[in-house]
């Protein structure tokens, strides 16, 4: 299996894994690998995705990554979350950056400054 290879050949010790579409499919995805081929022993994080599409869409993101896919890109931003999270997230807008649903944000009122 291609996840498995690539883990033995580079050493892998850490595994991103987005909290978006897909997350929990994709963490078990991982422990089926793990189960399969006992050399992987790598762990697994699950790594919040808050404006990750952002910084995968500017110009930031395009410079340092001009061969990469947008998609790519975004996965490079999560995994990089792990190694230095601030210089990650300074990257990004911080009104990208939402910790629940635009509907469930309260509007607010004009009346308290």
């Amino acid at each position: 299996m291609a996840v498995a290879a690539l883990c033995e050949k580079h050493n892998v010790e850490l595994v991103a894994i987005g909290n978006g579409t897909a997350s929990r499919e994709t963490e078990r995805f991982f422990l089926d690998v793990q189960k399969q081929f006992p050399k992987v022993t790598a762990q697994k994080v699950i790594v919040s995705e808050a404006g990750a599409s952002v910084y995968s869409a500017s110009e930031l993101a395009a410079l340092e990554f001009p061969d990469l896919d947008v998609s790519l890109r975004g996965a490079v931003s999560i995994a990089r979350r792990l190694q230095d999270p601030l210089a990650e997230l300074v990257k990004i807008d911080p009104k990208s950056i939402r910790r629940r649903p635009v509907s469930a944000r309260r509007q607010p009122d004009p009346a308290c400054p």
